[in-house]
């Protein structure tokens, strides 16, 4: 929801000349550059808005709405219940070019992106091809529209190189293994959603878990990034008081189009890491045995069909 993904897959040789392995990875990251060196013009705007329009009234099915619903119930407690990609429909209609330059002077710059190569091809070479093509592109000043840039001290404190300065060329840092610290940056312009568990007593709200959404990062987002994720949290506690019964977050979504009725139950629960080969066996049997509970609810129905059927999903990411 509050990222955008572009996304080139290509063969590692060019298919004219097996032994050339380096023109189909120039080619995709020309084409991926030129997402942060977008060219503005008023008629490529206007195709632009209306392919999205278009897109917008193909999409808007029942089913689509209905998923919509489902999202927004789910998330209700914080802003990914409100923001789809699609976006809407009065504010696509009514962007001009400098709303489209700003928000893309704000968000798509190499301060702002990341670039994963995966392929059978050498590190050097990747990166000496990654540097050629996208190394040029000039940083932008994350900072001009107010706020101070995102990540601002941050990489420093997790042991990245410190990035350039605005104005100059992009850096590349290629890591070989997945040993540097990661961390899911928050933009400026999107603060940390963070969610209400369900479980615990039924108290009418679920524990908004702030040392688990910020103790793996306190230590090198520093103080900063603490109270903002402690301002999100609070938030999100605030919303859910508002929302939650004793029942719990309850949502209903009627439209004269629907032919029948469904009921659907979650319990959105914090992602399990797997690292081992015991919790990797944990997750496969919790799978299996919601599979065959949801085969035997289903055969049971046929006798006595109370429902058309019954669906189980265990999803690690919704």
């Amino acid at each position: 929801h509050d990222s955008t993904v572009f996304y080139a897959s290509c063969p590692v040789a060019l298919p004219a000349n097996p032994s050339d392995r380096t023109t189909m990875l120039d080619r995709a990251l020309d084409a991926l550059a030129e997402v942060l060196e977008a060219r503005f013009e008023k008629v490529r705007l206007e195709k632009e808005r209306a392919a999205v329009l278009s897109e917008m009234s193909m999409v808007n099915t029942i089913e689509y709405r209905v998923e919509c619903a489902i999202l927004q119930a789910l998330h209700a407690e914080n802003s990914l219940s409100q923001r789809f990609p699609i976006g809407l429909k009065p504010l696509i209609e009514s962007w001009e070019l400098d709303d489209v330059k700003k928000f893309h002077g704000s968000h798509y710059n190499p301060g702002n992106a990341l670039v994963y190569l995966v392929g059978d091809l050498p590190l050097d070479q990747m990166k000496e091809q990654l540097t050629r093509v996208m190394g040029s592109i000039p940083m932008k000043n994350a900072g001009d529209a107010g706020g101070k840039p995102p990540m601002a001290g941050l990489l420093s404190a997790m042991g990245f190189p410190a990035k350039p300065e605005a104005g100059t060329a992009t850096e590349v840092v290629v890591s070989e293994a997945p040993d540097t610290p990661t961390l899911k940056l928050q933009s400026r312009h999107f603060p940390p959603i963070l969610h209400g568990w369900a479980g615990g007593e039924l108290n009418g709200k679920a524990t908004i878990p702030l040392n688990l959404a910020v103790s793996s990062q306190k230590s090198s987002a520093q103080q900063a990034d603490f109270e903002a994720c402690k301002e999100a949290a609070l938030e999100c506690e605030k919303t859910l008081d508002s929302l939650a019964g004793r029942g719990g977050v309850i949502r209903v979504f009627s439209h004269e189009m629907l032919s029948s009725c469904s009921f659907h139950l979650f319990a959105k629960r914090p992602i399990v890491p797997i690292t081992t080969l015991g919790e990797y066996k944990d997750a496969l049997a919790i799978r299996i045995a919601l599979a065959a509970l949801q085969v035997r609810l289903n055969v049971l129905s046929r006798s006595e069909p109370l429902f058309a059927y019954v669906e189980f999903n265990m999803l690690d990411s919704a």
